[in-house]
């Protein structure tokens, strides 16, 4: 639900426009009952009422009941549909503190959606209308109310948001809007809220300085706003709590007087009455100070305390930094079990805590320093991923649940033990499940909507089973999480990611050779982890982005030979089709030797890839690369002269690749992040650890633009060393030409063009 950047200029003027309404405009459809869903067709003419601003209206009232959700689906292929919902006040004016407006309902001109949780009995009016002035035809408008939630006494509950919800509105402030005191325009979002709701409202524009702030009646005293967020002109956030039930306001507005423009504004809100232990994705970023009057450790270290909600299965990533003090973190978990870090990778000025949840509750952040009595700023940056299923077992996007199958768990068909899992999807929505534990051989059962089961034992070649597919009904799936053998015990994770229909992602498999050589015949040449760096980018997206085993190969030292790497490159590229997602990632040795100029290679130096038993040229791998129908070929290469191969392999549309050093440089090895190559880890950060970072528009969606900007960013923040030209005619090693700089080509793919979505 929500309104656009016109919404408070029909606020601030329905009331008294509608005071004076005509009966003959004004359908009444009675009090609205538990459960109902009821379809009204009407017609805007140029006969009905206009708005001020020139739009056609018909009006509907109903009454509601506190506890009951309104759900509203406007729809017209004749006009842009505009719906509006409002409270009435006794003398049966709009109360412009309880307006909720949409105009189209996830991008579609042709439908309007709202749905709003209503707190106080009273009389609502639905107004339908258009986008623009003067425009006419036929609608359709469906009202759905749902009853209040009752306790085991039967008396209604308050109202909830139902746990953890978001909301986004893209709206303008133009000269139609109210204004402030001062002149800044201003739009209005009114938020019913349940006591002890958390919220948070981001504010971003490119056109202007924003400003935000809340107020709310329950409590004239309890004002929250906020200027420059993290000193950013263009970004404003405030967080708190609601302390009583009712409506609270919020504002979007500018900090100088008559600014205009386009704006994005987000609002997060956690009700903690839901009972889900679920978690939803989120980063938190603080600004403290360790100072003199703060709490003291019994060792003398101040410290200042932050508390997170964890939930079993959830990934945290805590980064503390400071140039005042040598940070130090302590996290305690609720059991008392505590976790510490004083200097990350051997960086006195940074401290990081990363972990998996393994309790439900509250875990206690310590903030302090590693000596006593130091004070100063500090920097505090809290990731935590998507993790849990809700008390009753509803699984929502990005859940990850650590689980264990016991003698008390319910028994289920075959002698087995199992627990049992719900989810909600559409018709058209791909799902990827897996279920893994050490402790025994696993297995699934999915039951849909109309009752039938489909069993799903070991993906591929190891003994988890795992669920990759489009779903062909809508309504609530069960998922029965087993063993394959009865009498089988133990702990496992469960994983659920879900993509919605018609998004291109969703319907593009992907397709993978990956490749890592450590251990190179004879000696001198070997290298330390570029075999893992294979195996865990490999891993992750077979874990995560729902990559088959019969579309991915993975080659490791010996394996890793000339006629392995292109058989399997050749074998593997012809089976991924126009839709679909080949990735090619290398990790050990490059070369170089000097032949025929061409346009690829102007000065007659070409690039190889050295596998195990003989040496592939950028020329050969481009065959082989642009060979494949693959709608899209991400060509990650991970060794000395790389980057030399961007201009043989991104010569086809379609094609982008990533390498790790220019033509004429030699790449590192990332011991420190105990990693064979800085890509490598840099790569597998961005595909699970840091990913958060990574999604710049926090849509779980990662674009070949979000891809590369953050790779960029993290070569220039942790790659700093010396590196030489080789191959024939090099310079002297001792001359330090440049830093090891990341080398993309994106040439064939747009920006926008989305990679990889969870």
């Amino acid at each position: 639900m929500g309104c656009d950047g016109r919404g408070l200029k029909w606020a601030g003027r329905v009331g008294l426009m509608f005071g004076s309404l005509l009966l003959s405009c004004l359908t009444l459809i009675g009090t609205s009952q538990a459960d109902e869903t009821r379809t009204e067709t009407g017609k805007l003419t140029r006969k009905d009422r206009q708005l001020s601003t020139g739009e056609y209206y018909e009006t509907f009232e109903l009454e509601m009941l506190a506890g009951q959700t309104i759900t509203l689906d406007l729809t017209s292929d004749q006009f842009d549909p505009w719906v509006q919902f409002s409270a009435l006040d006794q003398e049966g004016n709009v109360d412009e503190d309880r307006v909720w407006f949409n105009d189209d309902f996830e991008g579609s001109s042709q439908r309007s959606w709202l749905e709003v949780p209503i707190t106080a009995a009273g009389t609502y009016r639905i107004m339908v209308t258009s986008k623009s002035a003067n425009e006419t035809g036929n609608y359709e408008l469906t009202i759905a109310t749902r009853d209040a939630a009752r306790d085991p006494e039967g008396r209604n509950l308050p109202p909830t948001a139902g746990g953890a919800s978001e909301r986004v509105e893209v709206g303008v402030l133009n000269r139609f809007d109210q204004q402030l005191e001062n002149l800044e325009y201003y739009d209005l979002y009114p938020l019913e809220l349940t006591a002890g709701t958390q919220v948070t409202v981001d504010l971003t524009s490119e056109d202007f300085d924003t400003y935000l702030y809340m107020r709310t009646d329950v409590d004239p005293e309890f004002v929250v706003v906020n200027d420059d967020f993290e000193d950013d002109r263009h970004h404003s956030r405030i967080e708190f709590t609601a302390s009583a039930d009712g409506v609270y306001r919020i504002y979007a507005t500018s900090y100088n007087p008559e600014e205009l423009g386009e704006y994005r504004l987000r609002m997060a809100m956690l009700d903690p009455r839901s009972g889900a232990s679920g978690a939803a994705a989120s980063t938190r970023r603080e600004q403290g100070y360790l100072a003199k009057d703060d709490s003291q450790l019994t060792t003398g270290e101040y410290s200042d305390a932050y508390l997170i909600q964890g939930v079993p299965g959830q990934r945290v990533r805590i980064e503390l930094t400071s140039s005042d003090f040598d940070p130090y973190l302590i996290l305690r978990a609720p059991s008392g079990e505590q976790l510490e870090n004083d200097d990350f990778l051997d960086a006195r000025d940074k401290s990081v805590i990363e972990t998996i949840f393994t309790e439900q509750g509250e875990y206690r952040l310590l903030v302090t320093s590693y000596s006593a009595g130091e004070v100063g700023a500090y920097d505090l940056v809290i990731e935590l991923s998507a993790g849990g299923a809700g008390s009753d077992g509803g699984l929502e996007t990005g859940a990850r649940v650590n689980g264990e199958l016991t003698d008390a768990d319910s028994e289920v068909e075959g002698g087995r033990v199992g627990d049992v899992y719900y989810f909600n999807a559409n018709a058209g929505d791909y799902v990827r499940i897996k279920h893994v534990s050490e402790q025994f051989d696993t297995m699934m059962v999915l039951t849909s909507p109309d009752g039938d089961s489909e069993v799903f034992d070991d993906e591929g070649e190891d003994r988890n089973a795992g669920i990759n597919q489009r779903l062909t009904q809508s309504g609530r799936y069960t998922l029965t999480v087993t063993s394959y053998e009865a009498g089988e015990r133990g702990s496992y994770l469960l994983s659920f990611d879900r993509s919605e229909a018609g998004s291109a992602t969703a319907a593009r498999r992907v397709f993978g050779v990956f490749v890592g050589i450590a251990d190179y015949p004879g000696e001198g040449a070997d290298l330390i982890l570029c075999d893992v760096d294979a195996q865990t980018i490999y891993s992750l997206l077979r874990d995560n982005y729902g990559m088959r085993a019969e579309d991915s190969v993975l080659l490791v030292n010996e394996d890793a030979t000339v006629d392995g790497v292109t058989g399997a490159l050749r074998r593997i590229g012809q089976a991924a089709g126009p839709n679909d997602l080949l990735v090619f990632f290398y990790s050990g040795h490059g070369g170089q030797f000097s032949a025929e100029a061409n346009s690829a290679d102007p000065d007659g130096i070409h690039e190889t890839l050295a596998l195990y038993d003989g040496q592939v040229t950028d020329d050969d791998f481009a065959e082989l690369i642009n060979g494949s129908d693959a709608g899209i070929a991400l060509v990650a290469l991970d060794s000395c002269f790389s980057g030399g191969f961007a201009k043989d392999v991104v010569s086809a549309r379609g094609r982008m690749g990533i390498f790790s050093s220019e033509e004429d440089v030699l790449s590192n090895v990332a011991a420190e992040f105990e990693a064979g190559g800085f890509l490598s880890r840099f790569f597998a950060d961005a595909l699970l650890d840091h990913r958060i970072d990574a999604d710049l528009n926090s849509d779980q969606q990662l674009t070949a633009h979000e891809l590369s900007h953050y790779l960029g960013e993290r070569y220039r923040e942790d790659v700093r060393s010396n590196r030489v030209k080789g191959g024939e005619g090099g310079v002297d090693s001792s001359e330090n030409l440049s830093f090891q700089r990341l080398v993309v080509d994106r040439g064939g793919v747009t920006s926008t063009e989305v990679l990889f979505r969870w």
